[in-house]
């Protein structure tokens, strides 16, 4: 039933897209002749010659194009240079990550290494515990009872996708500004 009325959208917006390609292929005579479809016998490719031969049509396309690809490359240019500049600051900032996550700095501290570690650890494995347990030579129940005891210092909830995403770019960052010594 779903996949019917989804037809019927699909069909209501693809209509006007059909309707405009099948009127490029009718002659002005034909358009204004009032006939909803035309017939075969109507049907020609001389607007698009028309518009390929008197139009300078293949100028103007060379010309977007160069306009387009020019832009992009400039943005993307200027973006990075605006990324790096901000990253420049950001990694010699020793506040950033508590202002990413705040609470995160209850981390940063050398008596909570473990947790920040553990955290660090189960976050790079995108949250698969049995992974995140082998990698850092644990049990499973282990890394769980960490994990709790972080989530006890730091006031987020690792079940909420952005709460992850903050504490992972903040301990990140602190791995920048705040480096574990061995």
């Amino acid at each position: 039933m779903i996949y019917c009325g989804l037809s019927i959208f699909y069909l209501f917006l693809l209509l006007p897209i059909a309707w405009l390609i099948l009127s490029s292929f009718r002659n002005s005579d034909s358009i204004q002749s009032g006939r909803l479809l035309p017939a075969w016998s109507e049907l020609t490719v001389k607007n698009y010659l028309e518009t390929f031969h008197i139009g300078n049509f293949v100028t103007y396309l060379v010309n977007s194009f160069v306009i387009a690809f020019s832009v992009m490359v400039l943005t993307v240019f200027l973006g990075s240079l605006g990324a790096y500049a901000a990253f420049q600051h950001i990694c010699h900032d020793p506040a950033a990550p508590e202002r990413i996550c705040p609470g995160v700095s209850a981390l940063l501290d050398h008596h909570a290494r473990t947790y920040r570690e553990t955290l660090r650890c189960y976050l790079d494995c995108a949250g698969q515990a049995q992974q995140a347990a082998e990698q850092l030579h644990i049990h499973r129940t282990t890394l769980y009872w960490r994990l709790a005891r972080a989530a006890e210092l730091v006031p987020l909830d690792l079940h909420q996708g952005g709460d992850r995403l903050k504490l992972h770019l903040a301990l990140t960052l602190a791995d920048l500004t705040h480096p574990l010594s061995r």
